[in-house]
């Protein structure tokens, strides 16, 4: 990835590949289809915002 962002600018590399469907709900996927990676960023992105 760093062959496309400027060294002196921040970021990270997010996978959102994952789960695609859980049987059964664990401590953070739930059954069925999970969105495990969007889910996993909002609420990064939430925590990040509520400081």
């Amino acid at each position: 990835m760093r062959t496309f962002v400027d060294s002196s600018q921040r970021w990270m590399h997010i996978d959102m590949a994952g789960l695609k469907e859980a049987s059964a709900a664990e401590a953070y996927p739930v059954p069925g289809a999970a969105g495990y990676g969007a889910r996993l960023l909002a609420v990064l992105v939430a925590e990040r915002a509520m400081g």
